[in-house]
């Protein structure tokens, strides 16, 4: 997945809700994944 980390992508994601946001971010930036564009 693409994120704003220096490697452009990330393996290691955080679960955490937030109003009004996606529940997915990645662990290392911080950004917000949009749930419609990870395939689980």
């Amino acid at each position: 997945m693409k994120c704003f980390c220096e490697q452009q992508e990330t393996y290691k994601l955080k679960v955490e809700g937030d109003v009004g946001a996606d529940p997915i971010w990645c662990n290392q930036c911080g950004c917000n994944f949009d749930l419609d564009d990870i395939s689980i």
